[in-house]
């Protein structure tokens, strides 16, 4: 399905047939790629997972705890120091 569509743009954006085969060749390199399931898992994780990362720098970075100006932190009471 997507092969076909892919070839019908490149004929109709004036593409030789020399292009068409080419792109043809580069899509069924493609397809017998994905068709291997550790590929296609990478390719799946690999997607999203830019947009996640950024996501989670900016969340961890406004959500960040900050201590107010003149509180010294607590020390914690179960330790002593002798």
């Amino acid at each position: 399905m997507l092969l076909s569509v892919k070839i019908e743009r490149a004929r109709a954006s004036g593409a030789s047939q020399q292009e068409l085969q080419e792109t043809a060749r580069q899509m069924q390199s493609f397809k017998k790629l994905y068709d291997n399931p550790l590929v296609n898992a990478a390719v799946t994780f690999l997607e999203p997972f830019p947009v996640g990362l950024l996501v989670t720098l900016v969340s961890a970075a406004v959500l960040r705890r900050r201590e107010p100006v003149g509180v010294r932190p607590r020390s914690d009471p179960g330790l002593t120091t002798v």
